[in-house]
């Protein structure tokens, strides 16, 4: 199991990572970080994206119990990112607002 930051104010990472993991039958699973403490935030701590990979969902052990983290679905209508194929359109946030 890889535990992957997908952090970016800029970009939605996570249905590349959710189609990717399809088609290389994976599943997924992200946690979207979004509370941080006054005490985090001084040491530059900020709000985070992560995303775990693996082979079978049992590979999680007790982290599918935990309710911050949910399963990533690939998005139909999405082109799967290859190396002959990505394109930013589909995941860039358009709007002013900073989130992961």
């Amino acid at each position: 199991m890889d535990r992957i930051s997908i952090s970016n104010q800029f970009l939605d990472l996570g249905p590349v990572l959710g189609n990717l993991a399809a088609a290389s039958s994976l599943v997924a699973w992200n946690e979207i970080e979004t509370t941080v403490s006054a005490e985090e935030k001084a040491a530059g701590k900020a709000s985070s994206h992560w995303v775990i990979l693996a082979r079978d969902e049992a590979d999680f052990g007790p982290l599918i119990e935990d309710l911050r983290w949910q399963m990533l679905t690939p998005v139909a209508g999405l082109p799967l990112w290859t190396d002959d194929y990505t394109s930013l359109w589909g995941i860039a946030h358009w709007s002013s607002h900073s989130g992961p």
